[in-house]
Parts: structure tokens; C-alpha cells; sequence
């Protein structure tokens, strides 16, 4: 597999790419800028590089999406911030699989993602191994500095380093719920506005509206047809099933001709519906 890692520290990103060549015979190029990984990422082709791994701060401490950008190029690479502060240890796995399904599932087969669910855990292990977590910014404490005699320099270098490089636990926590509650309520404002925009439609009926206050309270998240039923009616079964897909069909009938719909909805796997919103909101 080739996999392209992009990182802000280039001796740690070289020591990751060592440890996943010779524990499992992948070709890790290290990059330290965007644009030509980007460059030959893209030369390379979707065929080529399996996996692209990223440093959060790559683009200034944000982790910028990339997927749309991609999309619009007809080239869709899974990527992954390997450090990223929002996914505790032991769980970045799952974080990472769960982000790619939502942004790009349409584009990945459930082959490749179980071949990448394979190389997510064994990048997990890398990272967290005892000479490279240390050093890795954003998932640790920062490394202690050896005590001087100058006082300034105890004061001023000490205070300017764990202030500028790294984030504390506490930080961290502070800064997972703050997104957290931000992205609830730009959730909840959106979808307002998309259900708004859909009872303005001519002929909307009252029934398909409350569906899709339902789905956009769920928006991104893959709802199974008998949590939906059981949700909206209390009772799952054949009737209400062919209920709950003429009604599908009917709320995707009001928008097709709508550029400012506002959302999507599609069917990720058997018996199940997801609902996204789109740039026109």
C-alpha cells in the first residue's frame, strides 16, 4: 500500500513512516507541505495512494475538509489526522472509519474500508508507541524541560513552550466539548432552515414534513427503517414501512427540481436512510 504523510514535525512523521514500513511493508513518502503532497497525490491517482495521513495543524491548527475539494476533482483519497484531539486513545479507529463513512461512503467500498480499518489500528499502535507519543503535539502533555540556572529562561522559554506547542488534557477536553455543542446548534439552525424552505413547496403535506424534522435532528447518521417507524409511529411493520418509503419518495419528488433544497438523502446500506445537508443551505 502507499500511503502519503503530511506533518508540521518531520523527524516524527519520519519515525512513524519507518515503523509502518518495516513493520508492514508500506511505502510511506513524508511530507512537511501541503501543495506537494497534494501535487503528487493527485498525479498519482486514486488507484495509487491508499491512504493519505495528516497532521491536524498541517493547515494552521484546523482540520480543513478536504473531501469536497476532492469530489469536485472526480478523486477521492481516504485521509486521516492522525493526531487529532477528538478522538480518545483506543478509539481512533472507530473515529476515523465513522468520519470517512459520513463524508465520502458513496465513494468507498465496504471492502476498502475494512482493508483500512486493518491499517487504522495498526497506525493507532504506531502512534502511541513510547518514543513517538511523547512527541507527537496535541495528544500528549508537552515533554518536561530540563530545569536552567537562568531564571528567564525558566520563566519565559518554559511558559512560551506549553503555551504554543501543545494543549493540556484539560484543553483538550475544553476544546472537544466546545465543538461539540457548536456543531449541535449549526445542526439544529440548518435544519430549521431546511424544513422551513420545504413547507414554503407547493403541495407539501404535513406528513412528510414531520419526517424530515426527524431526519434532520438525525442528519449525517445512518437511521434504520424500524428506529424511524418506531421513532415517528410506535410500531414497526410491513405497513408502515411502505408508509415511511412513500414518503421517502415523496419528500425527494418536492426537491429534485429545488437547486436550494438545502439537503440529500440517500441509502447507505439495506433498510436504512441518512439525510445531509448541502452547500446551498
Amino acid at each position: 500500500m502507499i500511503l502519503f504523510l503530511l506533518t508540521t514535525q518531520e523527524k516524527v512523521g519520519k519515525r512513524i513512516a519507518k515503523r509502518l514500513s518495516e513493520k508492514y511493508n508500506y511505502v510511506v513518502p513524508v511530507f512537511t507541505c501541503p501543495s506537494k503532497l497534494f501535487e503528487a497525490a493527485f498525479t498519482e491517482g486514486v488507484s495509487r495512494v491508499d491512504l493519505i495521513i495528516m497532521d491536524y495543524l498541517a493547515f494552521g491548527s484546523d482540520e480543513v475538509e478536504l473531501f469536497d475539494n476532492m469530489r469536485k476533482m472526480e478523486c477521492v483519497i481516504p485521509y486521516i489526522c492522525y493526531n487529532t484531539p477528538f478522538a480518545p486513545s483506543g478509539a481512533r479507529t472507530e473515529y476515523w472509519l465513522d468520519r470517512i463513512r459520513r463524508k465520502v461512503g458513496d465513494c468507498i467500498s465496504d471492502a476498502v474500508l475494512d482493508n483500512l480499518a486493518t491499517v487504522f489500528r495498526q497506525i493507532e499502535t504506531i502512534i502511541e508507541e513510547p518514543d513517538i507519543f511523547p512527541y507527537i503535539r496535541l495528544l500528549n502533555e508537552p515533554p518536561e524541560i530540563v530545569d536552567s540556572d537562568d531564571d528567564w529562561y525558566q520563566k519565559n522559554v518554559r511558559v512560551h513552550f506549553q503555551t504554543q506547542y501543545s494543549l493540556t488534557k484539560k484543553q483538550r477536553a475544553d476544546l472537544a466539548k466546545q465543538v461539540q455543542s457548536n456543531s449541535a446548534d449549526s445542526k439544529k439552525s440548518i435544519g430549521a432552515t431546511v424544513v422551513e424552505h420545504f413547507k414554503n413547496l407547493k403541495g407539501v403535506q404535513k406528513s412528510r414534513v414531520k419526517l424530515l424534522e426527524y431526519l434532520c435532528a438525525h442528519e449525517g447518521e445512518i437511521v434504520s427503517e424500524e428506529q424511524i417507524c418506531s421513532d415517528l409511529w410506535r410500531e414497526f411493520n410491513p405497513t408502515r414501512v411502505n408508509t415511511l418509503y412513500s414518503y421517502i419518495c415523496g419528500i425527494k419528488k418536492a426537491v429534485e427540481s429545488d437547486s436550494n433544497a438545502g439537503f440529500a438523502i440517500d441509502k447507505p446500506q439495506k433498510r436504512c436512510y441518512r439525510l445531509t445537508f448541502s452547500d446551498s443551505v
